[in-house]
C-alpha cells in the first residue's frame, strides 16, 4: 500500500470511529446500543489511474439525523418506519401504560361525577356497572403512537443531532490537508 493510501485508510478509520462515537454522545440509539446508522457508517479508498478517491458511506437518512427536517408532510412509509424506531425505543410500551393511567382517570372522574348526581338525587336510575379498562393492543397503540408523532413532524419537523457537521468540522480536513502536502500532493478536493 502506497503511503496516501494508508493516510487515507488512517483518515477513514478515526472518522468512523468518531462519527459512531458523536451518535452514541448525541443519544442516538437504542437503549445504550449503537443505532443502525452507527453500524452503516463505513469508507473505501479507491485508486484509479493517475488519483485516488475516499468515500464515506452512511445510509441516505444520516443526512436527516444530521440537519433535521423542516415542516412538512410524512409518507405512509415513514409513518412505518415511525412506527418501527417507536418499538425499538420502547416508546409503545410506555404510551400504552400512560393511555391505559388516562383512561382510569377520566372513568373515576366520571365515576365520582355520577355518585354526586345520585347523593343529591337527580339520578334515580339503575347504578351503572362500569367495565374494568385493559391495555390497548400493542400494534393498535403503536399505530396511534406513529400517526401522533408523524403530525408533529407534519407541524412542526425536527431538529438535527449535528453528530457529522461537528465531527468533520473539528479540523480533521485541515489536518488531512497537511499530511497530503506533506506528501507531496497539492492538488487535491474535497467534496463531503
Amino acid at each position: 500500500m502506497i503511503p496516501i493510501e494508508t493516510i487515507l485508510e488512517d483518515f477513514g478509520e478515526k472518522l468512523v470511529n468518531d462519527l459512531r462515537a458523536a451518535l452514541k454522545a448525541k443519544n442516538v440509539g437504542y437503549g445504550g446500543q449503537d443505532s443502525k446508522l452507527a453500524a452503516k457508517i463505513r469508507f473505501r479508498v479507491i485508486p484509479k489511474d493517475n488519483s485516488i478517491s475516499f468515500q464515506l458511506l452512511m445510509p441516505d437518512y444520516g443526512e436527516f439525523v444530521d440537519r433535521g427536517r423542516g415542516p412538512g408532510p410524512v409518507s405512509k412509509k415513514g409513518i412505518e418506519k415511525i412506527g418501527e424506531w417507536a418499538r425499538a425505543k420502547n416508546l409503545v410500551g410506555k404510551y400504552q401504560d400512560k393511555e391505559l393511567q388516562e383512561r382510569i382517570e377520566r372513568q373515576n372522574q366520571s365515576k365520582q361525577k355520577a355518585k354526586s348526581f345520585s347523593k343529591q338525587g337527580k339520578r334515580d336510575r339503575a347504578v351503572r356497572k362500569w367495565k374494568t379498562l385493559k391495555k390497548m393492543p400493542f400494534n393498535r397503540a403503536k399505530k396511534q403512537l406513529a400517526f401522533a408523532i408523524a403530525s408533529k413532524i407534519r407541524a412542526k419537523g425536527y431538529e438535527g443531532k449535528n453528530f457529522f457537521t461537528d465531527t468533520i468540522n473539528d479540523g480533521r480536513l485541515d489536518t488531512l490537508a497537511t499530511d497530503l502536502k506533506d506528501y507531496g500532493l497539492d492538488n487535491f478536493k474535497f467534496d463531503i
